[in-house]
């Protein structure tokens, strides 16, 4: 499993040219090149071929929703999110290519209910440092047996979405559909908001 993450929320306009040059390096290097390099190291031991191996390879990959969907006042945490997406999304093409039997699962919640905002808030010395996980999103309970059932239910190789609440899954594919899509995606951004 990796799971690193870090965030930031705050509008391009209300952000400074030397914030987001102070922040994105870490946003990026946490929550793409972490992964990234930390994946591509493992690959070769996950995928050599052993005898004795009794199930397929696994491995499950932290995102977010915001690697789907650009919402306000998280334009740079949805660019590391978008760009963890891609890579991830372009391995599983490469591996389909080679057949090799790993399954992939790229895990993208909403608002989960931790420290996760408090903690970035804290590491960026924002103002506003919440002290307690927010009240509404996923619990961590929740997280967990989505991934767990889809760990242990799936049995073919490839990339697997996890996208948690379920419902979520339906603004992923409504936002991709001609005309609809721009209505639905308001819709999730005004949500956001709130």
């Amino acid at each position: 499993m990796i799971a690193s993450g870090i965030g930031y929320h705050n509008s391009v306009m209300d952000t400074s040219v030397e914030e987001m040059a102070r922040v994105t390096p870490t946003l990026m290097h946490v929550n793409v090149v972490g992964p990234m390099l930390l994946l591509r190291a493992c690959l070769p031991l996950m995928l050599a071929k052993h005898p004795d191996r009794k199930i397929q390879p696994k491995v499950v990959l932290m995102s977010s929703i915001s690697g789907y969907f650009g919402l306000p006042s998280r334009s740079m945490y949805c660019a590391s999110k978008f760009a963890l997406n891609g890579f991830v999304e372009t391995l599983a093409l490469e591996l389909k290519d080679a057949q090799a039997p790993l399954q992939i699962f790229l895990v993208c919640p909403t608002t989960v209910q931790t420290k996760f905002r408090s903690n970035w808030r804290q590491h960026f010395g924002a103002a506003d440092t919440q002290t307690s996980p927010p009240s509404s999103g996923v619990s961590v309970e929740a997280c967990v047996d989505t991934i767990w059932h889809a760990f242990t239910a799936t049995t073919s190789a490839g990339l697997h979405r996890l996208f948690i609440p379920g419902s979520a899954k339906l603004g992923y594919t409504l936002v991709r559909l001609p005309g609809i899509g721009n209505l639905v995606e308001g819709y999730i951004a005004t949500r956001a908001k709130l």
